[in-house]
């Protein structure tokens, strides 16, 4: 099985002519690169034997271990929890069908189980795509809750709810099914191949359109949502600290631990972001931009472009857990405490409960 026929946004262009490729010299050097870029696909195809597989099981168990933290008692108060619990179930989602998209796969089964139906094609890319922009969404949701707590504080008890998280997160959803049901348009079985990339002279508007709204929906828009916000929050938290150093002198100790923490974890997530999607991004906008299918390309700068953006967007889907672990206090107390490795003090002041959701002193409470 060609592994560019399995990945859900490359172009093909089968149905060009091949009376573009006159005169009988080229024919030897066109020979000559296809060996190449095979040899070199084949190693690629081979080191994802041990990437993918590695990665899967990291990321499992990361996001498991992930549900498992948030869901303790001293996490209950926290909104956020909700959009942590979202966003493990969508990377675990994009983990759990992105083998499935390696040529592994098919080797080790005998065959595309994804060619089984049509319909179990088109609900594949559904779900495939499902978990790789909602993801996206749930972290620059993250980012909104966290601006709206630090730039509103006399509001963030009204905007961020359970019942507001919880609607956020259930349009993220809806419309990311509804892009990714109505992108089956192009999705197809051909030749024993289930392929998301069925287009023909009258389809390719349509495909590459798809194509721009599917690159906007995972990287373009959540990027630049996390590239404005992100300093704003830095911004603010410096400013909060300044003026707590002038107010009480006693707290600036534990007021710049808490403005380091956050901080560290705000640009832990969106530096890992940023960087793991990027390739995958730059990948997007070459398939639009040329008429050939990136993935599977004789090419051999494409081969190993595809390569490394497919190894780093498994990464994203992968790390959050490790994020979260050396970035933030709460959520490493929190996760030693369900290992029975350390025991969590929790302070109530009556029947209320005092938990941030990074760090004590940025509080969220419920209505």
């Amino acid at each position: 099985m060609d592994y560019t026929s399995a990945h859900p946004m490359s172009t093909d262009v089968s149905w060009l002519s091949n009376d573009d490729f006159n005169g009988s010299t080229i024919i030897p050097v066109m020979t000559a690169n296809r060996s190449l870029a095979n040899l070199i696909q084949d190693k690629m195809n081979t080191a994802q034997y041990f990437v993918c597989p590695t990665l899967f099981v990291l990321g499992i168990v990361g996001n498991i271990l992930t549900i498992l933290t948030v869901s303790q008692v001293q996490f209950q108060q926290m909104t956020s929890r909700f959009i942590l619990l979202a966003l493990a179930a969508s990377d675990s989602l994009l983990l759990l069908t992105n083998p499935f998209n390696q040529q592994f796969m098919p080797a080790i089964l005998g065959l595309d189980v994804r060619t089984l139906s049509s319909e179990g094609c088109k609900l594949f890319f559904v779900m495939y795509r499902v978990g790789k922009m909602s993801s996206s969404w749930f972290i620059v949701l993250v980012d909104i809750e966290r601006f709206v707590a630090i730039l509103f504080p006399l509001k963030v008890k009204r905007l961020i709810t359970k019942t507001t998280i919880l609607i956020a997160i259930a349009i993220i959803y809806v419309l990311m099914f509804t892009i990714s049901g109505v992108w089956t348009i192009s999705t197809g079985i051909v030749n024993g191949t289930c392929r998301a990339d069925v287009v023909n002279t009258n389809t390719l508007s349509v495909h590459k359109s798809f194509l721009i709204v599917g690159a906007t929906c995972y990287s373009i828009a959540p990027m630049a949502i996390l590239l404005t916000l992100t300093p704003l929050i830095v911004l603010n938290l410096y400013r909060s600290q300044r003026m707590r150093h002038n107010l009480q002198l006693q707290n600036i100790a534990r007021t710049a631990k808490d403005t380091y923490r956050v901080t560290v974890m705000l640009v832990g997530i969106v530096i890992t972001y940023i960087i793991c999607v990027t390739p995958i991004t730059l990948l997007l906008i070459l398939t639009f931009w040329t008429n050939e299918p990136i993935y599977g390309s004789t090419k051999i700068e494409y081969i190993i472009f595809s390569g490394v953006a497919s190894t780093f967007e498994q990464i994203n889907h992968s790390s959050n857990f490790f994020v979260y672990v050396l970035c933030c206090r709460q959520f490493r107390q929190g996760f030693l405490h369900m290992m029975r490795c350390t025991r969590k003090n929790v302070t109530g002041t009556g029947s209320s409960i005092n938990v941030s959701y990074i760090e004590k002193g940025l509080e969220v409470y419920d209505n």
